[in-house]
């Protein structure tokens, strides 16, 4: 328990602007991570190996870490998560780095006349998505609408990533070009979508409305949001379109000298 106020800009909250000196309750900071890997590997010669691996795991809790993953926010120690009491309703769920299913396969085949290949296959369960809301002009989403991480998913991801590499010896000296390509299959996958349900502070504030005191545009109210929406509409044109992707296919190319 801690004093403090009520810092709201709903103006459907009856308790807005009011402070408390007996404090209210703020639980611990959890953040848990709970795993079970599976892992092959085989040595099938000098010049052959491989492995494959499997994690089946969760990432829970109500605090994400030194940087807070739902915003971006890098201010170890004194993060937004806990400015305001509200901050912590619906807070615990699926962290913003939650992945319950990643596979990955890697090999690599170095031939006996100095050429070495190497691959890397990966695949993994798209990261969780939550629904933000205004707070105040100060917090304009850092609210959560509901259970943190309960607003489906980012599409699986996958991709495989190559090397190549040469030895050439002059002498004393090894010189060994290597050219790199990752992202082979260029899918640059959505990693990130706009999340922020009403940054423009609108409430449902008609008192007839179902959704009175509910975040967002009341349907009927706009025209981007008609009358038989089943709920209040987002004021966000942009929200749940993407807006971070995987990085391109790339092609590095380098030179080693070793003597």
């Amino acid at each position: 328990f801690f004093p403090t106020c009520n810092g709201s800009a709903n103006p459907t909250d009856p308790t807005a602007g009011t402070c408390s000196s007996t404090g209210r309750p703020v639980g611990d900071a959890k953040r848990i991570f709970r795993g079970i890997e599976f892992i092959a590997r085989k040595q099938f010669s000098n010049t052959f190996w491989a492995q494959a691996s499997y994690l089946y795991s969760s990432l829970r809790g109500n605090y994400s870490g030194a940087i807070r993953e739902a915003s971006g926010q890098t201010d170890p120690g004194i993060n937004a998560d806990y400015d305001y009491y509200q901050f912590t309703f619906n807070a615990y769920g699926d962290l913003e780095l939650d992945r319950p299913h990643q596979a990955r396969i890697d090999a690599v085949y170095n031939a006996p006349f100095g050429l070495s290949l190497g691959a890397q296959f990966y695949v993994r369960s798209g990261l969780p998505i939550s629904r933000f809301g205004f707070f105040n002009n100060f917090y304009p989403d850092l609210l959560f609408l509901d259970q943190r991480g309960s607003n489906g998913r980012t599409p699986t991801d996958y991709d495989m990533n190559l090397s190549l590499g040469y030895n050439i010896n002059i002498g004393p000296v090894t010189v060994t070009p290597q050219a790199y390509l990752y992202n082979v299959f260029n899918r640059q996958t959505v990693n990130s979508v706009d999340a922020t349900f009403n940054p423009g502070g609108s409430f449902v504030t008609n008192p007839a409305s179902p959704f009175y005191g509910q975040a967002g545009l009341e349907p009927g109210s706009d025209p981007s949001c008609p009358a038989s929406a089943s709920g209040p509409c987002p004021d966000n044109p942009d929200y749940r379109k993407a807006n971070g992707r995987n990085n391109p296919r790339l092609l590095r190319v380098a030179l080693k000298v070793t003597f």
